[in-house]
C-alpha cells in the first residue's frame, strides 16, 4: 500500500494505491468527506475532478446579500417628529436612511430607530421640505423610495 496526500488552499487529496486500484478520499479542511474508488489499473494516477469548492462566507444576517425593498409606510403624512414606521423586506442589517439624498444612521439620536427583518421604525426630523423622499440602506445598495408628506 502507498499512500500521498496533497493539500492545496484548505482542499485534500488522499490517493492510496492499493494493488491494482486507487482509492481517493478528498473534501475540504480536515473533513476527507468525498471518496472514489477506481479499481482499473489503467486510472492509477489519474486524479477525480474535485468538487467545486464551498460557497464563500455570507455577510452575517445570510438575507442582507439582497436589496432592502420597503412594501409599506405609515403613517404616510404628519409633522416632524412622528413616528414612522416602513415595513419591508431584508431589513436585518440596515443601519441607515437615505433622507431626501442625505445618508442617515439609525443610531442618530434624532431619528431613535430601531430595526428588525420586516420593519424600521424611527422619527422624522425636522426639516424646510414638504416631503421627505425615505430610501433603506444595506451593504447590497438601497431600497425602492417611499414619500412622507409632512402637513
Amino acid at each position: 500500500m502507498n499512500q500521498e496526500q496533497l493539500t492545496v488552499g484548505g482542499f485534500a487529496l488522499i490517493m492510496l494505491v492499493i494493488g491494482g486500484g486507487v482509492v481517493y478520499n478528498w473534501g475540504y479542511g480536515s473533513g476527507l468527506d468525498q471518496t472514489s474508488v477506481n479499481t482499473s489499473a489503467a486510472v492509477v494516477g489519474s486524479m477525480p475532478t474535485p468538487p467545486p469548492p464551498p460557497p464563500p462566507p455570507a455577510f452575517p444576517g445570510d438575507g442582507s446579500s439582497i436589496a432592502p425593498s420597503i412594501t409599506s409606510i405609515s403613517p404616510t403624512k404628519g409633522k416632524a417628529g412622528a413616528q414612522v414606521t416602513l415595513t419591508g423586506e431584508n431589513f436585518t442589517y440596515v443601519s441607515n436612511l437615505i433622507l431626501n439624498g442625505t445618508l442617515v444612521s439609525l443610531t442618530d439620536e434624532t431619528l431613535k430607530g430601531t430595526v428588525s427583518e420586516k420593519s424600521i421604525t424611527f422619527t422624522i426630523p425636522k426639516s424646510d421640505s414638504s416631503s421627505i423622499s425615505i430610501q433603506v440602506v444595506n451593504e447590497t445598495g438601497p431600497s425602492n423610495t417611499v414619500v412622507f408628506t409632512k402637513n
